[in-house]
């Protein structure tokens, strides 16, 4: 329905575009991006992995008002003119998914740890985490970093791998990081379901055991 509110957005985690910061004044962000002129008021992008709303756009940009929360949660109130982002438009009914179903909620952040280089052009990267994300991550299981769909290596105790492969290197931002930048993160999300419901199960089970 036209003019309706939407209640959610969801995205895939397969960037469309590259695009940069143009211009921030506190809280308001203008991007570049290569399809603002099919963008509508109160469309959704996805910004590095962040949800955001259009308030306004023209033929080479649009413009997203981001709150304190988000930029507190985010490495958002860092950025400055010229920062490149990793785009994505929202889901219309029936696209094809061809990531994993990602909300545009970041969760938290990961550092860069290495970024060790692989044969025929593709990357590990090993990111370190807090323990309480990590307790939502599994080998094999998906996750969004800076917006993009992810397959997970290995997880361990401090940490997490994943490999990127040349296209996704050369059609992102991963390909920028350094050792020590942050990145936003967002787990999968039936994997935070599943947790969420068994969270109250398994803090009665840790009581009984320490009775």
């Amino acid at each position: 329905m036209a003019g309706a509110t939407r209640l959610f957005a969801l995205f895939t985690g397969l960037v469309e575009a590259i695009g940069r910061v143009q211009a921030r004044h506190e809280g308001r962000f203008t991007f570049a991006a290569p399809f603002a002129s099919e963008l509508t008021r109160g469309e959704s992008v996805a910004v590095s992995g962040a949800c955001l709303t259009v308030v306004e756009r023209d033929g080479a940009g649009f413009t997203a008002d981001v709150s304190e929360t988000t930029l507190d949660m985010t490495t958002m109130g860092t950025w400055q003119v010229g920062r490149e982002v990793n785009l994505e438009r929202a889901l219309a009914l029936g696209d094809r998914l061809g990531g994993h179903l990602v909300s545009g909620h970041v969760e938290g952040l990961a550092t860069l740890a290495a970024v060790t280089p692989l044969p025929e052009g593709a990357h590990r990267l090993h990111f370190s985490v807090s323990r309480g994300q990590l307790a939502l991550m599994l080998p094999q299981g998906s996750i969004a970093i800076d917006g993009v769909s992810l397959t997970l290596n290995d997880v361990t105790g401090d940490g997490f791998t994943v490999t990127i492969i040349p296209e996704t290197w050369a059609r992102t931002t991963l390909s920028r990081l350094s050792p020590g930048d942050a990145v936003h993160l967002e787990n999968d999300m039936l994997a935070r379901h599943v947790h969420r419901c068994l969270q109250p199960w398994l803090e009665r089970l840790a009581a009984r055991g320490g009775a």
